[in-house]
Parts: structure tokens; sequence; C-alpha cells
């Protein structure tokens, strides 16, 4: 039990690391023009 615990910490720290890199990428999508954002849309 104890191991399945611990592998299911390191996918939580993954899936958070992710998701603050993916933050990241969205904020500095926002401060990009408009036109320059439509191709990152896509």
């Amino acid at each position: 039990m104890g191991w399945v615990a611990i592998k299911a910490q390191d996918v939580n720290e993954t899936n958070r690391w992710f998701y603050h890199e993916y933050k990241k990428q969205q904020a500095v999508i926002d401060t990009l023009p408009p036109a320059v954002k439509k191709q990152f849309a896509q």
C-alpha cells in the first residue's frame, strides 16, 4: 500500500508541474498581440 501511495504522490507532483508550466505559457500567450495569439489558437 505504501508504494502505491508514493507513486500517486509522484504523479501528483508531475501533474502540478505540468499545470504550472501550462499556466505560465498561457500567461505569456495572453500578453501577445492578437495576431500572434490567433496563430497559437489554431
